[in-house]
């Protein structure tokens, strides 16, 4: 949080508050070589984010198919690939949406001079990332939860059924054993 603070401060300090902004993330021309800078920063944080996840996913997975780990080991790597496989949706997703916002802004700011201003204005409004981010990631989420809810569900169910044919197997080997005892 004081990181993202004191970027935000950092980004803004030469602001001129009379500057025209059309929207809340809206970068005017005093403070665009720095916001641009800090967007640079971030594309890098998610980009190395995305590159950690790599590392982690073929690392768990690699523990996962040697056999010569502890049994412990093993289950923690299998727990870290279903992290991995629940949050890597979201990550990728913010990656991917980060990065076409932030080409699309390059974009428009440098077709600035041959739009109008009105144009100009509603390009930037379309373009913004906020709306169609808070949307997807809900969706993303309402998805990835759905699905790790019938995965659990089904794990559970396996379980479940397994120890039923145990019962019933133990049930047998009793009832077999009662039988010759009474004969």
């Amino acid at each position: 949080i004081a990181s993202s603070i004191s970027c935000v401060v950092w980004g803004l300090a030469e602001m001129d508050p009379q500057e025209l902004q059309y929207q809340c993330g809206g970068i005017p021309v005093s403070t665009k070589p720095r916001m641009v800078l800090m967007y640079k920063i971030m594309l890098l944080v998610d980009a190395f984010a995305m590159a950690t996840f790599a590392f982690c996913y073929y690392y768990n997975k690699r523990t996962l198919k040697t056999g010569r780990y502890e049994l412990s080991v093993r289950y923690q790597a299998y727990e870290n690939l279903r992290a991995i496989r629940i949050f890597f949706p979201i990550v990728s997703t913010h990656f991917i949406t980060f990065c076409l916002f932030f080409l699309g802004s390059i974009i428009i700011r440098e077709l600035h001079a041959m739009l109008t201003p009105k144009t100009y204005g509603l390009t930037l409004l379309a373009i913004y990332v906020t709306p169609y981010y808070v949307l997807l990631m809900c969706t993303l989420i309402f998805v990835i939860l759905r699905k790790e809810s019938a995965r659990v569900t089904t794990f559970h169910s396996a379980i479940i059924e397994s120890q039923n044919e145990r019962k019933q197997q133990s049930d047998t080997y009793f009832r077999s054993l009662l039988q010759q005892w009474s004969t």
